[in-house]
């Protein structure tokens, strides 16, 4: 019922968006003459005209001061033409948040592909990574990522809860907004990734929830908040299983991982990767806000390169 409601909210700012950026201003006439109609009534008057027989362009509506305004402008004398610009250019401004949000939320905008960045990363920045392999008959590939700094936090507890991924989460954000040494503003970069190990003495999971850190920034300013660190990584291999919707909660994942141990079993490769119940990583890529073309990857490690 919500996406259906998004929808049609969305259908209608793009209605009214299309017909004032490209629409015939004629369908505009009655319009503008019943406003104009209005305003004489109301008796706004003032120096507003035309000199030389042609119309002063329209500067603005200042507040009024009883029926003339500051700039002196009588709004009943303008053009149909100038009339409908005005108005065009008021309802796209007032429209245009709503049509942006929109856009955001149903991800309906370009996409901007990058070379050597995948489409997936849309134009936010990710890590460096070459495909190895791609399963012909089962849905995962192998990449290799290449060396890259990551900024870290961790928590232990007997399973994810939302209040430790948020906790985590804002660690790590606080950071990229300034929470460091040097006040450095980091921009929000793609995945979110997050290491489950297994300790099984305690029978506790260890979360590790990571950032990725742009290859611009070569030397990473140092947390103020000693619950976090900064790492820089060697390559590392992993097999990818990519899936869509929401994964809001450890079951999700989990059931993912599974999905992908078995698919890698049977293709022969056990034995060649940490098992789900021993190391698991998520990655996730988009925020909250988006309801649409989601994407979600579930990575197993393989033992010859750690994540």
């Amino acid at each position: 019922m919500a996406k259906f409601i998004c929808i049609l909210l969305l259908l209608m700012v793009c209605i009214i968006h299309a017909s004032l950026a490209g629409g015939d201003r004629k369908q505009w006439k009655i319009g503008t003459r019943w406003v104009k109609s209005g305003l004489k009534k109301l008796g706004v008057k003032s120096r507003w005209g035309s000199e030389g027989g042609e119309s002063r362009p329209w500067a603005g509506n200042k507040k009024w001061k009883g029926k003339e305004s500051e700039e002196g402008q009588d709004y009943s004398k303008m053009r149909d033409e100038d009339m409908s610009d005005m108005m065009m250019m008021r309802m796209k401004k007032m429209f245009k948040p709503l049509r942006d949000l929109f856009v955001k939320v149903l991800d309906l905008g370009p996409k901007k592909t990058v070379a050597g960045r995948a489409a997936f990363c849309s134009d936010n920045e990710c890590p460096s990574f070459k495909v190895l392999n791609k399963s012909e008959h089962h849905d995962y590939e192998v990449r290799m990522y290449e060396p890259s700094h990551w900024v870290s936090t961790n928590m232990q507890a007997k399973k994810m809860t939302k209040q430790i991924s948020t906790s985590c989460f804002w660690r790590l954000f606080n950071y990229i907004q300034g929470n460091n040494e040097i006040k450095q503003k980091i921009k929000m970069t793609v995945p979110v990734t997050t290491v489950f190990k297994k300790n099984p003495t305690t029978e506790k999971i260890n979360m590790t929830m990571s950032f990725y850190l742009p290859p611009f920034i070569t030397n990473p300013p140092s947390p103020n908040d000693q619950n976090v660190w900064v790492k820089r990584k060697g390559s590392f291999k992993v097999y990818v299983h990519s899936f869509d919707g929401y994964a809001m909660s450890q079951k999700t994942w989990e059931k993912h991982a599974k999905m992908l141990q078995k698919l890698l079993d049977q293709d022969g490769l056990s034995g060649t990767y940490y098992r789900y119940d021993e190391m698991y990583v998520t990655a996730g890529y988009d925020d909250p806000m988006k309801l649409f073309n989601r994407h979600n990857e579930v990575w197993l490690v393989a033992k010859d390169q750690e994540a």
